[in-house]
């Protein structure tokens, strides 16, 4: 697949026309032939590329179904149709409940508060900050908090203490760009974009689509620094279905697949986290 420039200008319909285009052309498809699978005409598809048309519900399924959409790109499609009824995004720089608080903090694992999908944190619970201490949301300001992303492309220590660092950030990235189209003003992604170009990967991985696998791939390989000990975690994003909470939630819990406890159980010193 190529990679496809990111958009984030215009009406709902153009910006949903845009984001199936991009979708269309990474996968080497002509408009006449999507038209085929969707048995209209071409100018017919082509008045819902350019956003001159309204497609109903069955017209985006069956869309999304021509092209092969996995679940992560036809959540952004429903997101870009339904507005804040099925939002993508999710977390306010401002408003971080008690409740959020009182879960991420009771976490077993490092836990973090994120504003999605621009990625920054806004809370981090003891054992997060402990482990990875570039993401202390305190080194944030109000008007601009830690950026995921960009710490882990300017922090040294993100790649020192991260095994599969490569993996784990082009996701991020790739998320970032997949996700901001309506959402993100492009002045802000601006910024985030010149603040990684430091590091001389990000212009790669932006223009790099990853594949479903590696989209769903929830491994995280800690490095113990003092030790060089491996430890693997499991990562997970999670979002509230009831009570309803306007935020993300990314945790890592440790994986022993092999039925013994964690090192750091049977080694307490080990980790000086």
């Amino acid at each position: 697949m190529r990679a496809v420039q990111a958009e984030s200008q215009g009406s709902e319909h153009k910006m949903l026309g845009n984001y199936m285009q991009r979708q269309r052309l990474e996968l080497g498809l002509t408009q006449a032939q999507v038209a085929a699978l969707l048995f209209m005409s071409n100018s017919g598809f082509e008045k819902y590329e350019n956003g001159q048309r309204v497609p109903t519900v069955a017209t985006i399924r069956s869309w999304c179904n021509a092209l092969a959409l996995p679940r992560h790109k036809r959540r952004k499609v429903w997101s870009m149709v339904m507005g804040e009824d099925l939002a993508i995004s999710a977390g306010s720089l401002s408003a971080v409940t008690a409740g959020e608080l009182h879960l991420m903090n009771r976490m077993p694992g490092p836990a973090f508060l994120h504003r999605v999908p621009e990625y920054y944190v806004l809370a981090a619970n003891a054992r997060a900050i402990e482990m990875f201490p570039w993401l202390d949301p305190a080194l944030g300001t109000p008007d601009r908090p830690v950026n995921v992303i960009v710490q882990m492309m300017t922090d040294p220590r993100a790649q020192q203490v991260l095994h599969n660092w490569e993996s784990i950030v082009h996701r991020l990235v790739y998320i970032l760009k997949e996700n901001s189209l309506g959402l993100v003003p492009e002045d802000e992604i601006a910024a985030i974009r010149q603040a990684c170009r430091v590091n001389p990967h990000f212009d790669r991985m932006w223009d790099t689509a990853i594949g479903h696998s590696d989209y769903d791939d929830d491994t995280v390989i800690v490095v113990e620094p003092e030790s060089g000990e491996r430890v693997t975690f499991q990562m997970d994003s999670l979002r509230w279905a009831h009570p309803w909470r306007d935020i993300e939630m990314f945790s890592l819990t440790e994986r022993h697949e092999d039925g013994f406890p964690p090192l750091h159980e049977t080694l307490p010193g080990i980790f000086a986290w």
